[in-house]
């Protein structure tokens, strides 16, 4: 395919397949597996973590380093368990319904039988089951078979799979993935969103270069994008958003600026600022989409106006205003970096913003933002 991964099925809210899997005991079961569709045309949320999307708990401890010590601790009192020469870690019940030799509470299976039940580290939440690779392969997970160690799903790191990257930490510590700060300006959930920020960042970043010159307009481009990531990561750390929507957002800041210092000089001022407010509100109504961050443009813009104060040139203020103003907002903006990262690096409670989530996805149809 041409896109790493594939395609997720195009539309809204969850898609349902069925597929025929073998058991450990050599019986069919069919499983229904549910899927979010992508209303953007491109992939699923899985492959857009793995290209580096803004996701906690690729980046610090989170729910997941819980969700991996929960499954660890609940194999404790698993052993091998041996069926007509094939064999794998369950527990005593499992193992009895398989009707198995079940060897005893935390013994390992050896090279007397076959190992076909493995760790399989599937879904974009921390999920893993000790299953047949026929399982494994319909829930799209990945099946861990190593070496002849890898037995439970506590031998393996399903971050490291989860996240990609080249992440590869030991079982518990979660990968740290710092660059997804500003990895998200370049990625988008599809080639829909991917036409949409282009067509917006043609119209509304031509003007801003033109008035301020390419290294300046990088500058703020760039900061805006990874302040107003940050910002969502402290706010909606687990939901999963990319898109260059922060970093636009960031420009409507500074076309802000950029309209309060030729204010006096613009004929049609009030018409700009309408065209601007309008334009705020409309990219608010496309963040209630999956993968499309509020947050994340509710920190672009303050980000936005802040770096216009710092780099656009002014038009309407000079000596000592110029220089307060520059200060003021540079200060500003390393502060506002400082808290923010530290906050979330240091509070690791999800619930820390519970009702925050509410406005970066509506359910428009049943299940849109289940994955989110």
């Amino acid at each position: 395919p041409w896109l790493p991964g594939g395609l997720a099925k195009w539309g809204l809210g969850i898609t349902e397949t069925r597929e025929t899997v073998r058991l450990f005991d050599g019986s069919e079961a069919t499983l229904t597996i549910q899927n979010s569709a992508n209303p953007f045309y491109g992939p699923d949320v899985g492959d857009i973590i793995k290209w580096g999307a803004k996701y906690a708990p690729c980046m610090r401890s989170s729910i997941a380093t819980d969700t991996y010590e929960s499954i660890a601790a609940g194999e404790s009192r698993a052993g091998c368990c041996i069926l007509n020469g094939q064999c794998g870690v369950l527990n005593q019940t499992d193992c009895n319904s398989f009707n198995g030799m079940f060897q005893g509470e935390g013994s390992r299976c050896n090279s007397t039988c076959t190992l076909t039940l493995r760790p399989c580290c599937y879904g974009a939440t921390y999920q893993c089951l000790v299953q047949t690779q026929s399982y494994c392969n319909a829930l799209d997970g990945v099946y861990h078979d190593e070496d002849s160690l890898t037995q439970t799903c506590g031998d393996v790191n399903c971050l490291n799979d989860i996240c990609g990257l080249g992440a590869n930490e030991e079982p518990g510590n979660p990968p740290r993935q710092a660059e997804r700060l500003f990895l998200p300006i370049f990625l988008h959930a599809g080639v829909i969103h991917l036409i949409f920020n282009i067509l917006i960042q043609i119209s509304l970043g031509k003007e801003i270069e033109q008035a301020s010159s390419w290294w300046r307009f990088s500058i703020m481009y760039l900061g805006s994008g990874i302040g107003g990531f940050s910002f969502a990561a402290l706010f909606v750390p687990d939901q999963v958003s990319v898109g260059a929507s922060a970093s636009i957002y960031g420009l409507l800041g500074v076309d802000f600026v950029h309209l309060l210092h030729r204010w006096k000089a613009l004929r049609d001022r009030w018409s700009a600022l309408s065209c601007a407010v309008f334009s705020a509100f409309l990219y608010l109504i496309f963040g209630t989409l999956p993968w499309i961050d509020n947050w994340a443009h509710s920190g672009g813009f303050f980000f936005g106006l802040l770096f216009g104060n710092v780099f656009l040139p002014f038009y309407e203020w000079a000596g000592w205003k110029r220089h307060l103003g520059f200060i003021f907002s540079a200060a500003l903006i390393g502060i506002s970096f400082i808290i923010i990262l530290t906050l979330f690096y240091e509070n690791t409670d999800p619930e820390f913003c519970s009702w925050c989530t509410f406005i970066n996805c509506i359910e428009y149809t049943p299940g849109l933002c289940d994955d989110l």
